[in-house]
């Protein structure tokens, strides 16, 4: 007996509904109602994630990125894979961004969001949370390259980074998702 969502197939059919509610999450917490591309976008990120046509996600995402204009749009947009891989699948995840101060504004939606759509992650700036994942505690660690250099091994990476600096790190990291920033 399998349950939807327990094969690929079952996956394919639940990522939406995922996405839909997450949105509606985000908009209850933050009071931002995600549009078409916002959505667009997050869907080809969470395939991404799941490795699902990897190359096909990249070109996508890269396309439909420049049809959030703000780093907040841009923002909005990574909640959704960043509290599905640590909620659902359990995992660490560090969200890589250009400098401390975008770790902590990305670090307060995080957290406004968490009103609505509470998690069993908790949630650090910069070097804060490299202690707690160690602990076992699942974490989302958000901040530059340079202050989350001891990643927890098995944490998916969501970039951030202007384009030129998110390929140094998918050349490193199998387990990246790229949300890039603008060169």
């Amino acid at each position: 007996m399998t349950i939807e969502g327990d094969t690929r197939e079952g996956r394919c059919r639940t990522q939406p509904k995922i996405i839909a509610l997450m949105a509606e999450m985000i908009r209850r917490s933050v009071g931002v109602t995600l549009g078409d591309a916002h959505l667009a976008t997050a869907l080809a990120v969470h395939k991404q994630m799941n490795r699902r046509n990897p190359r096909r996600s990249d070109k996508k995402i890269a396309r439909l990125s420049g049809l959030l204009p703000t780093r907040r749009d841009r923002s909005l947009v990574s909640v959704i894979p960043v509290f599905y891989a640590a909620d659902m699948l359990g995992l660490d995840v560090a969200v890589l961004v250009s400098t401390e101060e975008e770790a902590r504004e990305d670090v307060e939606l995080y957290r406004a969001v968490t009103t609505e759509l509470p998690t069993k992650a908790s949630i650090h700036a910069n070097q804060e949370g490299l202690a707690a994942s160690r602990a076992g505690v699942t974490t989302i660690n958000v901040g530059p390259p340079e202050v989350l250099q001891q990643l927890p091994g098995r944490a998916v990476i969501t970039l951030r980074l202007p384009r030129h600096r998110t390929r140094e790190v998918c050349s490193v990291s199998r387990r990246a998702v790229t949300l890039p920033e603008p060169d």
